[in-house]
């Protein structure tokens, strides 16, 4: 490729620094994203065709440079065959019931026959394990590094739940090299291959952080979670805002938990989504409620999920319809992402989060 043309590609003009070369390639990266486009649209297209035309322009450059340097996000032209949906679940303030809703609607849907992961990554209160009464020896930080293989790290829970223990494992993306980085991602890649992925289900911290924001910007969709309290209902909306401001086209839905009723639930979420049509242009949507219920708190004490201690709970029930919906979108989807692709976007987001804060200091 022409060395003039591949500075064109990257918008910049010959001469540049390294830094100036590797931030014109991450700006193109996020602005043609594919996942930036509805799925088999012509846009989808064009924008393959130019990430393609991006990397090629950075490797030309940089190879003429006399310097050996991989793309800041190495892989984003790897063809991704995964089908594997990346659900992040996140709140914006904690208490809300986050975790105990990724437990039970896991539980629900494997009752619906599908393949589901639970990806513990809630770094300040990693306890899905907790609510299961068990104690990890190893987590995914552990894989990571290469210390340990990710079959040795995952546990079955609850009849066939798979279970991730993440702790440590989003920071230990941003410290290892490019060859531990592709060891794991390498490893991910054979087991979802063998399908043993199908739902992947991310239990992300609470607030807005740089990991929990990468977890929802990388991920496929979006489950926020929260309650009728004003303050809850204001973390919600940052959180909604943070994620869209930065990703227009995010798929963002929303539960709200510890209700009274149905009509109770609905103008809530009435209320934030007129909010977020209104200075943000975006319609969000409405996954269901979930009733206040005494069965809750009890099936914490025994360490088992709700929709297991009490099934005919309405707790139960309400997670049984949101289950059954989300279910059914999974039918309809046409491509659902992969995981390795997931773990791609996370690393390069918090990659560039801490490239970012480090420059502020």
């Amino acid at each position: 490729m022409d060395l003039k043309a591949c500075y064109d590609i990257l918008e910049i003009e010959k001469g540049a620094s390294l830094q100036e070369i590797k931030q014109a390639y991450r700006d193109l990266i996020r602005v043609w994203h594919p996942d930036r486009f509805p799925a088999g649209s012509r846009l989808t297209e064009k924008a393959e065709k130019k990430i393609k035309a991006v990397n090629d322009a950075y490797r030309t450059i940089v190879s003429n440079m006399g310097t050996i340097v991989p793309p800041p996000d190495d892989g984003m032209e790897v063809e991704d065959t995964g089908n594997t949906r990346i659900i992040a679940v996140a709140s914006g303030k904690g208490g809300v019931g986050k975790t105990n809703f990724s437990l039970n609607i896991a539980v629900a849907l494997k009752e619906l026959k599908e393949n589901i992961t639970i990806l513990d990554a809630d770094l300040g209160m990693a306890n899905i394990d907790v609510l299961c009464g068990l104690a990890p020896r190893f987590n995914l930080g552990d894989v990571i590094r290469r210390e340990r293989r990710l079959e040795e790290v995952i546990l079955e829970i609850c009849g066939g739940i798979k279970l991730i223990p993440g702790v440590s494992g989003v920071e230990a993306l941003t410290s290892i090299d490019k060859t531990d980085q592709l060891s794991f991602l390498q490893e991910i890649r054979k087991l979802e291959s063998e399908g043993r992925f199908g739902i992947v289900l991310i239990d992300v911290g609470a607030g807005m952080g740089a990991g929990v924001t990468g977890f929802l910007l990388a991920a496929g969709e979006i489950i926020i979670i929260t309650t009728p309290e004003p303050t809850a209902l204001m973390d919600a909306y940052a959180l909604i805002k943070t994620v869209l401001l930065k990703k227009p086209n995010a798929d963002v839905g929303v539960v709200v938990n510890m209700v009274k009723s149905k009509d109770e639930a609905e103008r809530i979420f009435s209320s934030i989504n007129r909010i977020t049509s209104s200075f943000l242009h975006k319609e969000i949507k409405y996954l269901g409620y979930i009733r206040n219920d005494r069965a809750v708190q009890l099936s914490v004490k025994k360490q088992t999920p709700y929709y297991l201690a009490y099934p005919n709970s309405k707790a139960a029930d309400c997670i049984r319809e949101i289950a059954g919906g989300i279910s059914r979108k999974g039918s309809e989807m046409q491509h659902r992402g992969g995981i390795q692709s997931f773990f791609k976007r996370m690393s390069t987001l918090l990659f560039d989060s801490r490239e970012e804060e480090e420059a502020k200091v």
